[in-house]
């Protein structure tokens, strides 16, 4: 699999990472090595969930563990626009008690 598309504010202090339309469990590897080169450079990391329809339970603990991970770094880890089946989903998790959940008109096409 290669990278995952990745956009960088100007100011280099947020990175941006969309995800494709199904996320599965083959994500998990890349996506936590992408995020933790930016959480340990003190980079908050939010995940693009706009073109995303589908999640399994294993990216769901993946980004558990990103925010944990975030929080021991002071950084933030955030979802932006989840839609659909997969905003259902992080409700019915209740994810939003446990990290941000952000709306945007702004998107990140892939």
């Amino acid at each position: 699999m290669g990278s995952l598309f990745e956009f960088t504010d100007e100011h280099g202090r947020g990175a941006t990472i969309s995800l494709p339309i199904q996320c599965g469990e083959n994500l998990c590897t890349p996506l936590k090595n992408q995020c933790l080169s930016h959480l340990q450079g003190g980079i908050s990391v939010t995940l693009d969930l706009s073109q995303t329809e589908a999640l399994d339970k294993v990216l769901l603990g993946c980004f558990l563990e990103l925010n944990e991970i975030a929080a021991q770094y002071e950084c933030r880890f955030s979802l932006l626009n989840p839609h659909g089946a997969v905003l259902e989903l992080l409700h019915r998790l209740h994810f939003e008690q446990l990290m941000t959940l952000n709306h945007s008109p702004v998107t990140y096409e892939i």
